[in-house]
């Protein structure tokens, strides 16, 4: 069997990449309202125990190979990387139960036929580039979140570190679903049955 995951720990960030422990910092809206030079901004952190690359492979090369150039390449830079967050299977359930889903709803998830989860199989340990194994994971794609790609390199290393990505299908797979989602359209009244 093809894998499903290999491990990443150099290069440029990767679509479908894993990270963990990376923080975003959230800027307050109420330190948004200026009062003058010199506002002070209050910002609180907020940690990503798991999350997955969704930018695109091109972009993100792009900007790696721009962000080593003598001088910079500011052309190919990009603004933000979006990741979104990535849950243990368990973790998954209790989201699932918290908005209504039974157990035949959570097996719709299991199966990839839920449209905001996308089911993800274990991790052995010589998949993870920590040589860690992890169980069965879940991505929620309505829990999206973007940072700037000084802020993922800056922390790599360091609270974050780069894990695995998934390989072609999977990563295509998940890409499609993540993007299914997110282009789904708000009709005014549901279908009658």
């Amino acid at each position: 069997m093809p894998p499903v995951y290999l491990p990443v720990s150099s290069g440029p960030l990767r679509q479908g990449e894993f990270i963990s422990g990376l923080i975003e910092p959230r800027t307050r809206p109420e330190g948004l309202v200026s009062t003058g030079p010199g506002t002070n901004l209050t910002t609180d952190l907020k940690e990503h125990p798991f999350a997955v690359i969704l930018t695109q492979d091109c972009e993100l090369e792009g900007d790696h190979r721009a962000r080593n150039s003598d001088p910079i390449d500011e052309k190919k830079l990009i603004d933000v990387v979006l990741l979104c967050d990535v849950f243990s299977i368990e973790d998954v359930r209790k989201i699932a139960r918290r908005i209504g889903f039974d157990s035949k709803a959570f097996k719709r998830i299991q199966q990839n036929r839920d449209e905001r989860f996308h089911y993800l199989q274990a991790v052995a340990s010589n998949e993870d580039a920590m040589g860690n194994a992890f169980g069965a994971q879940g991505v929620d794609f309505k829990r999206v979140f973007a940072l700037t790609p000084e802020l993922v390199y800056g922390q790599i290393g360091h609270n974050a570190k780069r894990r695995f990505k998934l390989d072609s299908p999977y990563l295509e797979n998940l890409i499609v679903r993540f993007y299914a989602y997110q282009s789904r359209i708000a009709l005014p009244v549901p279908h009658a049955f």
